[in-house]
């Protein structure tokens, strides 16, 4: 497995509201998945339609700080793997940055890292982040 790290600027300056996107079910649904399902502890993503054609993945929630990070295991992968999103502001200028840590099959980090970025793109669009 390949650890890959994604890091991207915002435009949106809130902690709080960004923070809601990346650790809550109806926040993720805004950029990750087609529907995102929160219930103790466990995430469910569908890609797709729900009522057709599409794919389902669950994961655990692992750790979390409020405000600062939020990481999830997908189930069945390798038990040392995760997905994190991290907030940072740069103490400089104020902006914010959303790095994320995820783990590739070997040789499909770049199929990842394009993944990454359309998932950015839903965000930018969805949200104005």
């Amino acid at each position: 497995m390949e650890k890959v790290y994604i890091e991207r600027g915002l435009e949106e300056q809130s902690v709080h509201a960004l923070w809601q996107l990346i650790s809550t079910a109806e926040g993720m649904t805004l950029w990750m998945a087609d529907c995102v399902i929160g219930h103790e502890g466990q995430l469910q993503f569908t890609w797709g339609n729900p009522l057709g054609e599409h794919h389902t993945q669950t994961a655990t929630v692992i750790d979390q700080k409020k405000n600062k990070f939020f990481r999830f295991h997908w189930d069945g992968e390798d038990t040392d793997t995760f997905v994190e999103m991290r907030i940072e502001r740069n103490e400089l200028t104020e902006d914010l940055t959303l790095c994320v840590t995820d783990f590739s099959d070997d040789g499909e980090s770049e199929d990842l890292k394009a993944l990454w970025d359309e998932d950015f793109d839903r965000l930018r669009q969805n949200t104005g982040f």
